[in-house]
């Protein structure tokens, strides 16, 4: 009955899935979604910790210039932000600037709130207002980059990046993000030296680790790609994104049996994960266990 139904659908499972892949067929990545510049991109931690800082200035700005109710407006919209009330945040940042302009904290939490809603180019014309008012904010220079980035701007992006850089070169993030943007512009050779960097600075950087891995696989240094991916697994096994970028690069050396194992691991942890699904089905046809890929293999 099985042999029969295998029969049936063959010529349809080969259309589905063709002939063994080319290298750049195979490259289906994900970044953690960096939401492609990865969830690291908007680490809230690491921005309220710099944004304690700026709004601690902004209010003692807002109080030298005798501007009470300005200060009551932005500290409100600070706790907005931190609470994750980010239209309601915007409401008393723009409160507060009507009242005092040139509060540049005030600016950049607004473009923040505004990041946080997907408004991007609203985000960056606050983050530009800030720098105009106070151009040595790293913070704004990093959050701008993160904004453009979302827009697909990515040479202005690596630009705001390398600001930020200039002002701040220990941030390890603003290196790992122009990482991933450089590995989208193609430039892969730059992009790990900006991860190497970034792991210069952080060695338990999970994430950085992954990242670096997929621009050594797109260079076709698969084994060196697979180290990286290690590494990342090592610090978090619980790493869905990497387990299925070393199956990627194990398809890429012809290990399809290890790349299966891998693929099989990232859907343990994530059984929607489509991609896996797919890529899984294709080791499976590159081995020619096409009985097998129809009893087990889900397709989105």
């Amino acid at each position: 009955m099985l042999k029969g139904l295998w029969q049936w659908l063959k010529p349809s499972f080969r259309r589905l899935f063709g002939k063994k892949q080319s290298l750049s067929s195979r490259k289906q990545r994900q970044v953690e979604p960096p939401q492609q510049l990865s969830d690291v991109a908007y680490d809230i931690g690491w921005r309220l910790q710099e944004l304690g800082k700026t709004n601690r200035q902004g209010a003692e700005d807002a109080e030298e210039e005798g501007t009470g109710e300005a200060e009551v407006w932005f500290n409100q919209g600070y706790e907005q932000l931190i609470a994750g009330d980010m239209e309601g945040a915007i409401a008393s940042f723009d409160k507060a600037l009507k009242l005092k302009p040139d509060l540049h904290a005030a600016w950049y939490n607004r473009g923040l709130s505004l990041g946080k809603l997907g408004r991007y180019q609203e985000a960056i014309i606050s983050y530009d207002k800030a720098l105009e008012l106070k151009p040595d904010l790293h913070a704004a220079w990093y959050n701008r980059g993160l904004a453009l980035g979302k827009l697909e701007r990515y040479e202005q992006a690596i630009a705001s990046f390398d600001k930020a850089l200039e002002l701040k070169p220990n941030l390890h993030d603003a290196w790992n993000n122009r990482g991933v943007l450089l590995g989208n512009l193609g430039r892969s050779e730059e992009a790990i030296a900006s991860f190497d960097k970034a792991l210069e600075l952080k060695p338990d950087f999970h994430q950085a680790w992954n990242t670096r891995g997929m621009a050594l696989d797109d260079l076709e240094r698969s084994e060196e790609a697979i180290t990286s991916f290690d590494k990342a697994l090592e610090l978090n096994p619980d790493y869905h994104q990497a387990w299925y970028n070393r199956g990627l690069a194990l398809v890429n050396l012809e290990q399809y049996e290890q790349a299966i194992a891998s693929y099989d691991k990232a859907l343990e942890l994530k059984p929607d994960y489509h991609q896996a699904w797919y890529n899984r089905g294709r080791a499976l046809h590159d081995l020619e266990q096409y009985e097998e890929a129809l009893l087990k293999v889900s397709l989105p």
